[in-house]
């Protein structure tokens, strides 16, 4: 059946039938995974530097050869699901999991 792209939707549409096969799926043992690609918050990576800054710096200190007097920028990003944390200070730079950084 085409679709008509001109006509507008007037009723709201239920999406539970498609919700009850996508849970049916995840059951545990299923072999499916489910991954996020955004999140909802526009700042969340701004939000994560200022909430775990101390984790960050000490991560930073003890498991990385970056200097303090070297300005660092780190970019959080989602890969398949997870949290991506790029380190670099202009001529070097790290991929780590933030999970990785948050222990």
């Amino acid at each position: 059946m085409p679709i008509n792209w001109g006509q507008r939707w007037e009723e709201p549409c239920s999406c539970r039938p498609d919700a009850d096969k996508i849970e049916s799926l995840l059951e545990t043992g299923s072999g499916y995974r489910i991954f996020l690609n955004r999140i909802k918050e526009e700042n969340w990576d701004k939000r994560m530097l200022k909430l775990y800054e101390k984790s960050i710096v000490n991560y930073l200190r003890t498991k990385t050869r970056f200097q303090r007097k070297n300005p660092i920028d780190i970019l959080f990003s989602l890969v398949y699901g997870r949290v991506v944390a790029t380190i670099t200070d202009g001529q070097t730079q790290k991929k780590v999991f933030a999970i990785e950084i948050l222990r």
